[in-house]
């Protein structure tokens, strides 16, 4: 077997450059194929933590705004909680406000860190059941002065010690910590380090449902739904509360979380 090899062995000597780059263009191949072979796997592994992903979209803002076109994340805060009303399609629905990001975040012994964040409706982790080192998600939500922070955070701030009922400093409001999240897998579209809840949102958002684009809106829909029939629903319900995006011909769509990697622009 060995003797076989030897004619395969005493050329590559002979042509030690060619043999080089042919190693060489193997190794590249090879790394090439790995890292691939791992991205794929990374890409189709998105949010994978999230419970019937085929039943979770993001409601989509498309459409020309003083003559520009726009294609936005960022939607009318009313569409959830009014679909959520009146359509039976619609099971569940969760908001976030990204008016917390960048926010500086302190103790009362003045350690701080900047730290990106959101305003999270309470049902958030009814869809998005990310991982949980401490606390309980089910009404970490629930009370205005609560702050949800990651595990960086809570290392940062109090080492090993317990972080729930700790006090933090947001913008100089006092929150108290009600959970603290494991890692957020890197292939999750969704990155922070901390959640408020949305109760801390100033009353203008709450009572102007229907004017801006200041809220990301998932829905949770009931097995084999029309998109499109849902998509149209929720336009026309939303022409019917504001004229004003008709008549800048906006639309809104839904978009599956399994497809957000893939969309490009929209944020």
């Amino acid at each position: 077997m060995l003797r076989n090899f030897k004619p395969i062995i005493r050329n590559a000597l002979k042509n030690k450059g060619i043999t080089l780059l042919n190693i060489f263009g193997l190794t590249i191949g090879l790394v090439c194929s790995i890292l691939l072979i791992s991205w794929v796997i990374h890409e189709s592994t998105y949010d994978s933590f999230v419970k019937e992903k085929e039943k979770i979209f993001r409601v989509v803002l498309d459409g020309v705004i003083n003559g520009e076109p726009i294609i936005s994340a960022s939607c009318v805060s009313g569409i959830g909680p009014e679909s959520n009303n009146l359509f039976p399609e619609v099971e569940n629905y969760a908001r976030l406000n990204d008016s917390y990001a960048n926010s500086l975040i302190k103790t009362s012994d003045r350690t701080y860190f900047r730290a990106n964040g959101y305003a999270a409706d309470s049902t958030f982790f009814e869809l998005f059941p990310f991982p949980v080192l401490e606390g309980d998600l089910s009404d970490a939500l629930n009370v205005k002065n609560n702050i949800v922070i990651n595990k960086q955070l809570a290392a940062n701030f109090f080492g090993d010690e317990p972080a729930i009922g700790k006090q933090l400093l947001v913008r100089e409001q006092v929150f108290s910590v009600s959970a603290v999240l494991d890692d957020i897998p890197s292939n999750s579209h969704l990155q922070f380090q901390f959640l408020v809840p949305t109760l801390n949102m100033p009353k203008w958002w709450h009572y102007d449902a229907w004017g801006g684009d200041n809220a990301i809106t998932y829905i949770k829909l009931n097995t084999d739904i029309d998109i499109h029939s849902v998509s149209t629903k929720i336009t026309d319900m939303v022409y019917g509360h504001n004229p004003f995006w008709k008549e800048f011909n906006v639309g809104f769509s839904l978009q599956n979380i399994k497809d957000i990697p893939f969309s490009g622009a929209i944020k």
